[in-house]
């Protein structure tokens, strides 16, 4: 048996456009009796606050709420301010960050508990798997220590993201039979999609922030 995971990296901050793509995907879901996995930045926990997006917020209670970073790609990111040898110092301002993050996310979903940490991109810093069991968070998802079974990594279950909706309907997937006997040969499958890119065709980090911090917030 398969167990499958709905996971959406709900990452844009910068865009109240956007954010409506997750309260559809949020009421979606619900309709269809699914308890979704949505993993979000922490400053766009902040900002759903400030947009005063009562709506979404209410609408992410019935899901799982996990944590997609403090920033996501805002610059220096995980990987590169853990660039270094000295392991503590990376692993202190791993928690000082993502600290702040967790802590946007819980305020602003009300969550108890934030089940599953999920790097941005390739942001996968053994120092940050570290840090986030230490910060409570039981599973890492999005990595490269598993197989489909899940594995037992840095003191946290780490889980690999299987494949994105958005590659599933542009391949055609869902009637490939392949696929489906790929999927349903794992222990665990984790399905996932940025809600965004239903609004938008390019992500915001990628406009803004390539290489760099290279405009200010908003712009």
């Amino acid at each position: 048996m398969t167990d499958i995971v709905f996971s959406f990296d709900t990452e844009d901050f910068t865009s109240p456009y956007a954010a409506n793509a997750i309260l559809d995907l949020a009421e979606i879901l619900r309709g269809e009796g699914i308890r979704g996995c949505f993993c979000m930045v922490g400053l766009l926990g902040r900002q759903l606050v400030n947009w005063g997006r009562t709506d979404i917020l209410e609408a992410l209670r019935y899901h799982e709420i996990c944590f997609h970073s403090y920033g996501h790609t805002l610059h220096p990111t995980i990987c590169e301010y853990t660039e270094t040898e000295d392991f503590d110092a990376a692993y202190r301002e791993v928690v000082r960050q993502e600290s702040m993050g967790v802590s946007m996310v819980r305020a602003a979903t009300g969550a108890e508990r934030v089940y599953a940490a999920v790097p941005p991109g390739n942001d996968k810093s053994y120092a940050a798997m570290y840090a986030y069991a230490d910060m409570g968070i039981p599973c890492y998802c999005d990595t490269f220590a598993d197989n489909g079974r899940g594995t037992w990594f840095c003191n946290q279950l780490h889980m690999e993201y299987f494949h994105s909706f958005e590659e599933m309907h542009k391949q055609g997937l869902a009637e490939d039979k392949s696929f489906r006997d790929e999927l349903a040969s794992r222990a665990i499958s984790v399905i996932y999609n940025h809600p965004n890119t239903t609004r938008c065709d390019e992500w915001w980090d990628e406009v803004n922030y390539r290489g760099g911090n290279k405009h200010p917030f908003g712009q």
